[in-house]
């Protein structure tokens, strides 16, 4: 293993973030909360109020509903409840359904639908596209299946067109014997080969190979003067070929999908869980020997100006002071997003113009039921990277404008603590947690792919359980000296590190309330949480500090 040396990771942007959303706007196009009665926005246009309880930044709702249970109505009376009983009625639900009359449906407009002229003007589906079903379900299945299985899936369907036709054939033969030739042969002249024969017939003509030794009959084989009763076979093998053409078209073009649908997948890895980190980590990133080229200065001119001025500076310190963490994202944790380019050792693998989204899973519940799912954005410092290499970090501050956190701690973070968090939040991680509302979230990477100059894209979903506080990613990024170039040491893609000594959430006993109200509990040196993250002490390199 070549000798590894730190590589300073920092962003020009990390000591002055960009707001996420400005104050009162929705960048989602339009909840302005009127700073006056009339609602006018401060440049002069009217606001807009959506829904007076509605969140900023959900992207849309949707309502869940009880569906009736299936088995047979319990004869026990429902328990009455303490509330009275209202006596508005309850509304009437309905379901539309479209009526086709009789006198307007004939088999001729159904035939003429079939080739895509339409008799009835006054259906409003008229030029509306229906697919056949099991076309479609079996294309569909195509791209969720591995290549594998679509190949035996085209293999049994090959076998299966083959033998129908052979079946055919043979019944054909059967009546007009002297209409196949068979090495030289009426068919049939060998009844224990019959069956074989008529195959053979049938996929020699499907597949539109012609050995020879089996063929239709022509006017001269056997003298036959009467041509007239080879039609049908002529005509069964003719559909057969064209039939064959068909097939092999549809299977390359099936093909031909699944290997664009590898292409416009971006070859990258998520790492397994998300980071909630609240302070500085616990590795000093800075190279001492890497400085900025305009602060470099000749040994020989600091002696010089030494002289001439009679000043001693070599007490001075040339090291300029980095913002703290709680400076930077002033008193608010991230959740930090770690995705890495496979490609990333290679050259010309890059991702040109990445763009990087996160959208949040919430569920609204009233009495222990869920009412409400909701589909929030979720902001990032830069979600941007026009030249993805390597290792991006997307960054999620939870301040007053992140919707991942519940409404309580946004009201109390904006009015009591002056948008930051305050120190007993930080004093455990079980606080911390209990200060988070979603279910799930998904991010999802797209750019332009340097290799093939496709778009590209890929997505990853990380459930409630899977965020681990305290910790941040382990480095990647090391210099190999025997090569003289960066790398990344893919190993350790899924490690992560603490903040400092302690200060993170223990992951060999874990015991998070999850979500829906349970408890998990482990102490076997092995955490796990939820069934999708399992921690265990990592084998990969270490970097000094």
């Amino acid at each position: 293993m070549p000798k590894r040396r730190q590589v300073r990771r920092t962003k020009a942007t990390a000591s002055n973030p960009k707001p996420i959303l400005e104050p009162g706007v929705s960048k989602h196009g339009g909840l302005y909360q009127g700073n006056s009665a009339n609602n006018i926005h401060p440049d002069g246009r009217k606001s807009r109020i959506l829904n007076p309880n509605s969140e900023e930044g959900v992207l849309y709702t949707v309502k869940v509903t009880e569906r009736p249970s299936k088995s047979k109505k319990s004869e026990v009376p429902p328990p009455q409840s303490d509330k009275p009983q209202s006596d508005k009625p309850q509304p009437q639900q309905y379901t539309i359904s479209k009526i086709r009359r009789p006198d307007h449906v004939t088999w001729a407009s159904r035939l003429c639908a079939s080739f895509g002229i339409e008799l009835n003007l006054n259906n409003v589906d008229t030029h509306l596209y229906r697919p056949s079903k099991p076309l479609a379900v079996y294309i569909n299945w195509t791209f969720y299946a591995s290549f594998t299985a679509v190949f035996f899936s085209f293999l049994v369907i090959f076998f299966v067109l083959c033998l129908l036709f052979a079946g055919f054939l043979a019944l054909a033969g059967h009546f007009h014997p002297d209409c196949m030739v068979v090495s030289g042969d009426p068919y049939g002249t060998n009844p224990a080969s019959k069956f074989s024969d008529a195959f053979a017939m049938s996929w020699t003509t499907f597949t539109t190979v012609g050995y020879g030794n089996v063929y239709t009959a022509t006017g001269n084989d056997f003298d036959q003067s009467d041509s007239e009763d080879c039609t049908g076979v002529v005509f069964l093998c003719t559909l057969e070929s064209f039939t064959g053409l068909l097939y092999a078209g549809m299977c390359a073009a099936i093909l031909f999908g699944k290997v664009n649908r590898v292409q416009s997948h971006a070859h990258l890895t998520f790492a397994n869980a998300v980071c909630l980190q609240y302070e500085d980590g616990g590795i000093e990133l800075v190279d001492d020997d890497l400085s900025d080229s305009d602060c470099d200065v000749n040994d020989s001119e600091v002696e010089e100006g030494e002289k001439k001025s009679g000043l001693d500076i070599s007490s001075v310190s040339h090291k300029v002071a980095r913002p703290t963490f709680r400076e930077t994202f002033k008193g608010c944790p991230v959740l930090k997003f770690q995705v890495v380019n496979d490609f990333c050792n290679k050259g010309g693998g890059e991702i040109v113009d990445g763009m990087m989204k996160v959208v949040g899973i919430k569920a609204k519940t009233k009495d222990g039921k869920i009412t409400h799912s909701q589909y929030v954005r979720v902001n990032l410092v830069d979600s941007e990277h026009p030249f993805f290499g390597r290792v991006w970090h997307g960054v999620h501050i939870l301040d007053t404008d992140s919707p991942l956190l519940t409404n309580s701690a946004k009201e109390r973070i904006r009015g009591e603590f002056n948008g930051s968090w305050p120190e007993e939040w930080l004093v455990k991680p079980e606080k911390i947690r209990r200060k988070l509302d979603f279910q799930s979230l998904v991010i999802t990477v797209s750019g332009i792919s340097n290799i093939s100059a496709c778009t590209v894209h890929a997505y990853k979903r990380y459930k409630f359980q899977d965020v681990i506080i305290g910790f941040d990613f382990a480095p990647l990024v090391y210099e190999n000296e025997e090569l003289n170039k960066l790398e990344v040491d893919m190993s350790l893609t899924h490690d992560v590190r603490e903040q400092h000594k302690g200060s993170g959430e223990d992951l060999k006993n874990v015991h998070i309330p999850l979500q829906d109200g349970q408890n998990l509990s482990k102490g076997s040196g092995l955490g796990e949480r939820g069934s999708s993250t399992l921690f265990h002490a990592s084998t990969g390199g270490n970097f000094s500090s």
